[in-house]
C-alpha cells in the first residue's frame, strides 16, 4: 500500500472518529435536555455518513488488497468508530456519577462539620440514568 493511500485511510479514520464521537455526544445532550443546534446535529450525521462513504469506496477502488484485507480494515474502522463512542459515553458517565457522589464539606454555626452529597438540579431527576442514581442516593442518607 502507497504512502497516499495510507494517509488516506487514517484521514478518513481521524473524520470518522470525530464525527461519531460528536453525534454521540449531540444525542446525549439532546435527551439529557441540554440544547444542540440542529445545524450542527445535521453536520455530524453528514460527517458520519461521509467518512463511511469514503472508506467504502476507498476498499472497493482498492485493487491491491485481497477481499478478506478490505474486510478486516472495514470491520477495524467499525469497531474503531464503536470504541470512540464507548470510551467517550464512559468518560462522561464517569464525570456525571463523580459529581453525584462527590462529598461536600459544610460547617454549620457550631463548628462541627458535616458531610453531604452535592445538590444538583431537580429537573435533572428522572431524565437519565443520573437521575436515578441521585434519587436513590438521596433515599439511602
Amino acid at each position: 500500500m502507497l504512502l497516499n493511500e495510507k494517509g488516506y485511510y487514517i484521514a478518513v479514520l481521524a473524520l470518522g472518529l470525530y464525527s461519531a464521537i460528536s453525534l454521540q455526544k449531540t444525542l446525549r445532550d439532546r435527551s439529557e435536555g441540554i440544547p444542540t443546534t440542529n445545524m450542527y446535529y445535521l453536520i455530524s450525521w453528514a460527517a458520519l455518513g461521509l467518512s463511511i462513504a469514503l472508506i467504502a469506496i476507498g476498499l472497493m477502488n482498492a485493487g491491491s488488497l485481497s477481499l478478506s484485507e478490505k474486510g478486516f480494515y472495514m470491520m477495524a474502522f467499525t469497531m474503531s468508530l464503536f470504541a470512540a463512542v464507548t470510551i467517550q459515553k464512559n468518560t462522561r458517565d464517569e464525570a456525571q456519577i463523580c459529581t453525584l457522589t462527590a462529598p461536600m464539606i459544610t460547617t454549620d454555626t457550631q463548628s462541627s462539620t458535616k458531610i453531604g452529597h452535592q445538590e444538583s438540579r431537580d429537573s435533572d431527576t428522572g431524565k437519565s440514568l443520573f437521575g436515578a442514581v441521585k434519587s436513590r442516593m438521596e433515599g439511602s442518607d
